[in-house]
């Protein structure tokens, strides 16, 4: 899969983000060590184009 980012054509991975019956996001392993998220680390969610949410990490 591929995406452009900042004018760049990227190779993507998609990865499965599964919710809790609490209500959290479950990030795989791969996807917090690739991006270096460890406990109490906090992210910030941005809506772009009204229907879909992007991670700022």
């Amino acid at each position: 899969m591929y995406a452009i980012f900042m004018t760049q054509v990227v190779k993507t991975m998609p990865y499965i983000i599964k919710v809790d019956k609490q209500g959290r996001l479950v990030l795989p392993k791969e996807v917090r060590e690739k991006a270096g998220i460890k406990e109490n680390s906090q992210l910030i969610y941005t809506v772009i184009g009204g229907d879909r949410t992007h991670p700022i990490i």
